[in-house]
């Protein structure tokens, strides 16, 4: 109700797939340029504060670092 239901269908697709590489070229130009944020450290915490990982804390850390690059 209230909406097209499109969202769904879109979860997942990049949005290059919906507009000229121009347009998509400028947009995450100006994304990355003006997007701030933080790597989150629920890794370091698991691991030293309780001792639950559920993977090595230097593949978690190398898998942040990767996909930090990536974006």
């Amino acid at each position: 109700e209230n909406h097209d239901g499109l969202g769904l269908e879109l979860l997942g697709l990049s949005g290059k797939h919906f507009v000229d590489n121009e347009t998509y070229g400028a947009i995450k130009a100006d994304v990355l340029n003006n997007v701030r944020g933080t790597v989150q450290a629920d890794i370091l915490k698991e691991d030293q504060a309780q001792n639950t990982c559920i993977f090595s804390t230097n593949f978690a850390l190398r898998m942040m670092g990767d996909i930090q690059e990536y974006f």
